[in-house]
């Protein structure tokens, strides 16, 4: 089956997305899209806990290419 026109128009291969407030609700959203398109979601956060259950929660979606940053 034909890869989508929508899908290719939003194909993020290998692109790095910075997502500032990452591991909130919207943020976790996000990166499910960025990581669903092929990109690399980078996860900035201020709540160290927070931004590691969400790198987890990626994680075991079988998004292996994230990361995150406490500021």
């Amino acid at each position: 089956m034909a890869e989508s026109s929508v899908k290719k128009q939003f194909d993020l291969s290998d692109r790095v997305v910075l997502i500032t407030g990452g591991a909130g609700f919207l943020g976790l959203q996000h990166a499910e899209a960025v990581a669903e398109m092929g990109g690399v979601p980078v996860l900035l956060d201020m709540d160290e806990d927070l931004l590691r259950s969400s790198l987890e929660k990626l994680r075991s979606q079988g998004y292996r290419r994230c990361e995150g940053k406490i500021i």
